[in-house]
């Protein structure tokens, strides 16, 4: 199985910091995301 770490580990150097520049970006989406497909699943179970 590949972990995270191993995947980075692998990188380039100038891939590990596109990596790490755009990843908090991402993450930040993905959580809103997320809490928006969360805030209407619940809204539709108290329906």
């Amino acid at each position: 199985m590949t972990s995270y770490q191993h995947i980075v580990a692998s990188l380039e150097p100038r891939a590990k910091q596109d990596l790490s520049n755009a990843l908090p970006g991402f993450l930040r989406q993905l959580i809103s995301a997320t809490s928006q497909l969360i805030a209407q699943y619940g809204s539709d179970k108290n329906n």
